[in-house]
């Protein structure tokens, strides 16, 4: 009795170690899906905040970088629109309660170029024209088309399965004027570079992967 009482403890303890092994290779493995679908949304100017992953760190200093490169006697204003994780989590939580969601049920893709890339980088980088951000719901399905598409220059929609689901707005209109922006089904991103292809179809398998962890 004794030995059948130790036999079951042991067993009990190996399933608990596996158990704990399994959920942090999974665990492990959605954080790998998530640095991965990041470092392809810099490939093509976008960076993505999510609440329950670490906030991307690695744009803080395009505003400073974009005066010091600035003709010195130029009187216009660097408008450089920062995605900073204080407004990302407010906004993603204001818009989570207006639709009867979870914070985490969102995801805010921003366009971190700007224009920025153009004067920063050299040509080899993939730039994009999108000048706003959209918040999308990870419990929709996604679909990715092109309408026009070469090696250097793409133009490509992301569409999603619900009517009207997706939420964006230009960072003038969100951050200078506090103005909401518009619902659609589907956003538009057009992108040039000579790795344009490349960085597309790396951001398109990312995005999926992460969607459907």
């Amino acid at each position: 009795m004794i030995k059948q009482k130790n036999y079951l403890i042991t067993v009990c303890l190996l399933i608990s170690l596996f158990s704990l092994k399994t959920y942090s290779q999974i665990k492990k493995s959605n954080n790998e899906l998530w640095i991965d679908f990041k470092n392809s949304a810099h490939k093509i100017g976008f960076c993505i905040y999510h609440v329950k992953q670490e906030a991307c760190k690695e744009h803080l200093l395009v505003e400073n970088e974009l005066k010091k490169v600035s003709k010195p006697e130029s009187d216009s204003d660097i408008y450089y629109f920062l995605l900073n994780p204080k407004w990302a989590k407010k906004r993603l939580i204001d818009y989570s309660k207006n639709n009867d969601s979870k914070p985490e049920d969102f995801l805010i893709l921003f366009d971190i170029d700007q224009n920025s890339f153009k004067k920063l980088y050299d040509s080899t980088k993939t730039s994009n024209s999108y000048k706003m951000f959209s918040i999308l719901n990870l419990n929709d399905k996604f679909e990715f088309k092109t309408h026009r598409e070469t090696n250097s220059n793409i133009i490509f929609y992301i569409s999603s399965s619900r009517t009207n689901s997706i939420l964006s707005n230009t960072m003038w209109r969100e951050f200078m004027s506090n103005r909401l922006g518009r619902l659609d089904s589907k956003i538009k991103i057009s992108i040039t570079g000579v790795n344009a292809l490349n960085d597309y179809r790396y951001f398109k398998n990312s995005f999926l992967a992460f969607i459907g962890k």
